[in-house]
Order: C-alpha cells, then sequence, then structure tokens
C-alpha cells in the first residue's frame, strides 16, 4: 500500500483519546459479545458480529453507586422508527433509583434520561429523541435527535449521556446535540433493549460496546470540551492557526475537495467564531502552509500548497484587518508542511519542512524590520515534515516527532535563541511512539500538550509533556475530539494561562468543522447560551413583525440579549425585536447576541418578506357637484 504521506495530500486519521483522564474511572465496559456484565431480564439475542438484539427483553447495569460527575455510552445499529402514530420506543435510558425503571414507577417522575423515538413518528421531522427529568420536579426536557436518515442507515451509531455538576448533554457520533442545567442529576442505573412502559421496536436496534465512566469530584480537570457555535468556520483540514492577541486566536485557509483562503478570528472570552473581511489583498488559497504569533495583533503566515509548493511570507495585522505581503532579501525556500512557533518579542521560529525533499533548516523570522535569517546551530534536528512545535517561554521552542521518507521519530528537542542551540532532550519516563503530522501547544506551567499522530497506525492519545521533570505523561479525555487529521490546536493565550482551542480535520474523506476546547486551571469554560430560537422567519409587508429572541445557559446564568444588525424598520426592545415592512422592503436579515455575562454567541436570522396583493386604493373624490345645463 502506498504511503500517503509521500504526496501533496496527505489523508491519514487520528484519534484524540477515548479513555479517560486522571482522576476519571471507567466503571464498566462491555461489548456485548455473547455474553454481558449486565442483569438480563426477558428475553433477547447476542447477534454475529457483536453486539445484543432485545426480543421483548432488556439489560440492566448497575454501576454500583451514585456517580454525580460521568457518562454512559453505546453504540446501536439498525434503529427503525415505530410506525404506528401513537407508538414509543425507549431502547436505551438511564436512572438514579433501584427499579424506577419498572412499568409501576416509572410513568411520571422517576425516570432520568431516554434515548427514544417520538409520539406520531410518521409525522415527525425528527422522529427521534432524547429527553431528560432529573428528580420529581417539573423540570423536564426533550428535543429532536436528527432526521430518521441520519439515525436509521444500516450503521452503527455512538450515543453519549454526560452529565457534570447537573448538567446534561446529548452526543450523538461525537457531536454534541444540547446541553440542559439542572439543580441536580445523579445516575446509577442503566437500562438497554425494552422500555418497561413502552415495547420495542421490531426490528429492534443491535446495542454494543456499552461504557460507563465516574468523572470524580473534579470532572472538568484536563478535559477536552465541544462547544457549538452558531456561526463558524466551515468543515477543512490543513488550515492553520495562531494566537493573535486579546485572547483570541486567528485561522486561515485550509481544504476539503479544493483550498479556500478564508480568514476566521476565534473570540475566546466569548467562545464564538466570526469571519474576517479583511481590506486589501489576502494571500491565495491554501493548504499545507504554517502560521505563528510575531507579538502584538500579528500573525505570521508562510509557504503551504496553492496548487504548487509556495514561499511567500505575509503578515495579518488585526488591528487594521489587513493581509501585507512581505518581500523580504531572503527567505526558505518554497515548502509544506513545515512548523513554526513564536519565539518571544517580535519573532518566530521555523524548522523543516518540505520543499521537494526534506530538509532540516532553522530559520527566524523578526516581525520588527520584516527579515528571514537561517541560523547555522552546531547540533539541529534530522531533516523532517509533519512535525509540531510549541513556545515553551524564555525565548524557547520545543519541537517532537516528525518524518522523513517514511522514517519517523520521538525525538523531543528544545531550542534556544539566546544560544542559538539545538538541545536533545532524554525524558526521564516512557516516550510517545514514534509519530509525525500531530500538532502541539503550550499548557502553561511548564507544559506542552501534543494530540494524536500517525507512524505505522494511527495514535490516540494526547500527552503532556512536563518541562520541569523532563517527563511525558499520557492524558487521554472520555470526552475528546473523534479520529481526524490536518486539525490544528492553537493557545487563547500565548503563556498558555487561557485555553486550546482545536478546530477541524479530516477522516477517510469526511471532513470536520467541529469546535473543541482544553481547559486549564482545573476549571472548565464558561459555554456560552445555547441560542434555541428559530434562524428563519417570515414577515408580511404592512403588518405587524415580532420575533422573539431564545437561548438556554448550559451552567443556568440569566441569559441578556443584545442585537446588533438589523434593517430600519425593526426596533429591538429587550429580547424582542419588531416592525412592520413596507410593501418597497425586501428580505432581509437581523442579527443578535445571546450573553450569560461570560461568554455569548451569535445568531444570524433571516427574514423573508412577502408581499400580499391588495386590491387597487381609489383616490379619486367620492363626492362631486355638477350643474345643470353644464
Amino acid at each position: 500500500m502506498k504511503n500517503p504521506f509521500f504526496t501533496p495530500i496527505i489523508l491519514i486519521a487520528l484519534k484524540l483519546g477515548t479513555g479517560h483522564a486522571a482522576g476519571q474511572e471507567i466503571v464498566l465496559s462491555d461489548p456485548l459479545n455473547g455474553s454481558t456484565a449486565g442483569t438480563q431480564r426477558g428475553s433477547g439475542t447476542f447477534v454475529t458480529g457483536g453486539g445484543w438484539k432485545s426480543e421483548g427483553g432488556q439489560i440492566i447495569f448497575d454501576a454500583g453507586r451514585l456517580i454525580e460527575n460521568g457518562f454512559f455510552e453505546a453504540k446501536m445499529r439498525g434503529w427503525t422508527a415505530p410506525t404506528g402514530s401513537g407508538e414509543k420506543s425507549h431502547p436505551l435510558s438511564g436512572w438514579e433509583e433501584k427499579d424506577k425503571y419498572d412499568r409501576t414507577a416509572q410513568n411520571g417522575s422517576y425516570w432520568n434520561w431516554r434515548i427514544g423515538s417520538r409520539y406520531g413518528t410518521p409525522q415527525r421531522e425528527y422522529p427521534y429523541k432524547v429527553l431528560a427529568k432529573p428528580d420529581t420536579s417539573d423540570e423536564r426536557v426533550e428535543i429532536g435527535l436528527g432526521h430518521k436518515e441520519d439515525v436509521n442507515d444500516g450503521n452503527p451509531h455512538t450515543y453519549r449521556v454526560a452529565w457534570e455538576n447537573g448538567t446534561i448533554s446529548f452526543y450523538f457520533d461525537g457531536q454534541l446535540m444540547h446541553s440542559w442545567s439542572f439543580h441536580r442529576f445523579k445516575q446509577r442505573y442503566f437500562v438497554i433493549g425494552r422500555d418497561d412502559n413502552y415495547g420495542i421496536t421490531d426490528p429492534a436496534p443491535i446495542i454494543s460496546d456499552v461504557l460507563i465512566g465516574d468523572y470524580g469530584e473534579n470532572p472538568a480537570e484536563d478535559r477536552w470540551v465541544q462547544i457549538a457555535p452558531s456561526v463558524s468556520p466551515g468543515n477543512r483540514q490543513y488550515h492553520d492557526m495562531a494566537f493573535i492577541g486579546d485572547n483570541q486566536v486567528l485561522l486561515f485557509g485550509g481544504r476539503t475537495a479544493t483550498a479556500n483562503n478564508e480568514t476566521w478570528l476565534f473570540y475566546g472570552s466569548q467562545k464564538t467564531w466570526s469571519r474576517l473581511a479583511p481590506q486589501g489583498s489576502i494571500p491565495s488559497s491554501r493548504s499545507g502552509h504554517t502560521m505563528a504569533h510575531v507579538g502584538g495583533n500579528q500573525v505570521l503566515l508562510f509557504g503551504g500548497i496553492t496548487g504548487y509548493l509556495n514561499g511567500e511570507t505575509w503578515i495579518f495585522e488585526k488591528s487594521e484587518n489587513t493581509w501585507t505581503r512581505k518581500f523580504p532579501a531572503s527567505s526558505p525556500s518554497p515548502r509544506r508542511y513545515p512548523a513554526m512557533a513564536y519565539i518571544g518579542g517580535k519573532k518566530a521560529l521555523l524548522f523543516g519542512g518540505n520543499d521537494g525533499q526534506h530538509n532540516n533548516e532553522t530559520w527566524v523570522y523578526d516581525a520588527g524590520v520584516h527579515t528571514w535569517t537561517r541560523m547555522t546551530p552546531s547540533v539541529s534536528p534530522s531533516a523532517r515534515e509533519g512535525h509540531c512545535m510549541a513556545y515553551i517561554g524564555q525565548d524557547r521552542v520545543l519541537l517532537f516527532g516528525g518524518n522523513a521518507n517514511g522514517i519517523f521519530s520521538d525525538e523531543t528537542w528544545i531550542y534556544d535563541l539566546s544560544d542559538n542551540e539545538w538541545t536533545l532532550l532524554t525524558p526521564v519516563s516512557y516516550i510517545p511512539s514514534k509519530r509525525g503530522y500531530l500538532d502541539a501547544a503550550y499548557l502553561g506551567n511548564s507544559r506542552v500538550l501534543i494530540a494524536g499522530g500517525y507512524h505505522t497506525h494511527y495514535y490516540s492519545k494526547a500527552h503532556i509533556f512536563d518541562l520541569n521533570e523532563l517527563r511525558w505523561e499520557s492524558v487521554s479525555s472520555a470526552d475528546a475530539p473523534s479520529a481526524r487529521v490536518g486539525h490544528k490546536i492553537a493557545e487563547t493565550q500565548i503563556d498558555g494561562s487561557g485555553s486550546l482551542v482545536l478546530f477541524g480535520g479530516e477522516n477517510s474523506g469526511t471532513y470536520y468543522g467541529d469546535t473543541w476546547l482544553y481547559p486549564q486551571c482545573g476549571s472548565a469554560p464558561n459555554l456560552p447560551p445555547q441560542i434555541t430560537s428559530a434562524k428563519s422567519v417570515t414577515a408580511y409587508a404592512d403588518s405587524l413583525f415580532e420575533y422573539t429572541a431564545r437561548a438556554v445557559d448550559p451552567e443556568g446564568d440569566p441569559v441578556i440579549f443584545t442585537f446588533i444588525e438589523y434593517p430600519s424598520w425593526m426596533s429591538p426592545s429587550d429580547s424582542v425585536i419588531s416592525g412592520t415592512p413596507g410593501i418597497q422592503d425586501q428580505d432581509t436579515l437581523f442579527q443578535f447576541i445571546a450573553s450569560d455575562g461570560q461568554s455569548a454567541d451569535t445568531a444570524t436570522v433571516s427574514v423573508t418578506v412577502v408581499h400580499v396583493n391588495q386590491p387597487p386604493r381609489i383616490t379619486s373624490a367620492t363626492h362631486v357637484t355638477a350643474y345643470a345645463d353644464s
């Protein structure tokens, strides 16, 4: 099989962790392959190829204790919606108290969550649902899980329910569907198969790979958290991202089937994306380029693939919203897949890449005078591409991994600009396996995180290097980005005091556009409100139009709405915007921000203005005078 790394377009896959981080425990793991760790009640069959199929029965899993912060996960395939207009089916559910899943105790207030189908499924746009109710209160939530073709395509899909500090979140194939906050939420018992209060569809789904986990008392420490901004860059891989000041990250380019030259800004405080429209010229569409912070509100971009190997040098100035191409007297040769990192002041370090062959050149760019300088250290890492680098303070950069002609590296190097010296480290613990095509970022507190990579197979775990102890530690997360390559990770603060943001990537021809945060300091970032009101509405000419903005905050904080863009015929007041369009007004848009005081999300609402046909208005006089003989 041809190694894909020897072509300009790389199609590989990585997985960023499906285990559990320190302080987390896998309570139960049951593949349901011919037997079960649970208690089977009623009839069911273990099927060829793995999994269990209910024949009117159920399997009950007891975690052995109440889990205050944890998750339940299972795979299902072959799930069909009931055909009758009054039927339901709930093949997955979770409970707090023993025997509350029995028919006599269940109907009403005692169930906690279910994944199942809705009443009247033939008429429903979203026939599959998730719903939750934490105790005997009236707090109950329910949303449609997805279109029938998304769920019932014959393939196995992963369903996950996670609860932390009273917030319950539902995931479908790794994608966050929705979160709600309650004043309490605990789990112990988990049921697959027949719901005692309702039947099971025929054919019943095949359920496998049950996983129950406990996050412990500090569930958010060293864990990935997925966010779902209302606006974000499209699916892509081999873009690049870099810190650009003010708790923000700049993203440029990337590709799916073709490359693009979009410029996006991630706002770390608000957890939102915004596409920029830079003034003047911009770099051409590309992928495989590299970017780095160079002080202030500036980011340096170099190289990439633009249909050919590119060697251009560009600077983005955030305060002016401009890209400016620079023409230094000397510069690195055109190349793909080098690595670049901030190295203090207004400078960035570039190492390696592929300009037709792999090289081990060390270059420094000085944005103060806009010059490239080739450094000549006495010792250097060998030639390579697909390595990763991260700034670690004191004019130093850490490098790990890489590939040159199929020879992969597990070396850990540090470059010190003040001494112009590369130093090969000897970690005191284990070393992550040889790999290339991974990414890295600085966590603060003398720690660097690397994620993913490829050698003979795709690697799943993230690893953290402790610079003080010269020690690698394996760190993975129960909720983590799915297997992928071509993603990028950047710091929201160059000193590591913020969070890491991961975006995009690709796996087997599927491109991703999801956003993940790696929180610091033992606490999860405040999540923005999730906007629930419609994004497309209709207004009628000469009739009063009224729209109410709605959002749910995952932490339960009050939500404040601010309308920022709207046509002249609209007027906002608190969470409501209203007005009367005239017959001359056309289709339009308006925007609003939903904020909890710490984080915010933005929605764009399209308005279709309908012009209803009106009868002619008679404008001539209705009373007239006539004169005899005239």
